[in-house]
């Protein structure tokens, strides 16, 4: 499982959690399309975002957005 959060990306954890790209917008309050930005470029996330987002499919922010634990 640890190589797995290794490699994850936005759009692997949302699939994991069974989500569609639509259900995490509505989540975040923001557009489906703000999201897929984000999804695509994970580095225009905000800081609240990116907390949600780490909340939301249970991976820390260090994971999710840098690829490993600190």
């Amino acid at each position: 499982m640890e190589d797995l959060l290794e490699s994850i990306t936005l759009e692997k954890a949302r699939l994991l959690n069974g989500m569609t790209m639509e259900q995490v917008a509505n989540d975040l309050n923001i557009h489906p399309q703000t999201y897929a930005k984000i999804e695509k470029e994970p580095d225009k996330a905000s800081i609240r975002q990116a907390k949600m987002l780490s909340k939301l499919f249970g991976i820390s922010v260090n994971i999710l957005f840098f690829g490993h634990r600190l």
